[in-house]
């Protein structure tokens, strides 16, 4: 299984939809845990054209404020999605490996910067 995270700093232009698609490509990538989308919605068009194939799900969490916006995108030949849910800055994502028919939980984090803010995202993260 091939997991990648990475921090976009906004998906609106198509440069960046592609360097996201090219990645998971050449690395043949089972999920990608994608941060900072700076999304208000999440648009069918994106996800499809962030993907190799149509063989995929997602789940997502709105931006917040200026920045956040967090997407949680997989292979369903690879993953399969039993439950998902998210608090502030996590998007939370339990399912299989169907290979080894193994249960996992994937947690996609977007941290803010300040310090003080940080220390929050800590005591919710200990609550999970």
């Amino acid at each position: 299984m091939k997991i990648i995270s990475y921090n976009v700093r906004g998906m609106g232009k198509k440069m960046k939809i592609s360097e996201i698609k090219q990645m998971i490509q050449r690395n043949s990538i089972d999920m990608c845990c994608i941060q900072e989308s700076k999304m208000e919605k999440f648009e069918d068009r994106i996800g499809r054209e962030i993907w190799v194939d149509n063989n995929f799900d997602l789940a997502w969490r709105e931006e917040e404020g200026r920045s956040g916006g967090i997407i949680s995108k997989w292979d369903q030949n690879t993953f399969s999605k039993t439950s998902s849910w998210h608090i502030k800055g996590m998007l939370v994502v339990n399912g299989k490996w169907r290979e080894d028919d193994a249960e996992v939980v994937i947690i996609n984090v977007y941290a803010p910067c300040l310090v003080t803010e940080k220390n929050n995202y800590g005591i919710q993260s200990r609550l999970l």
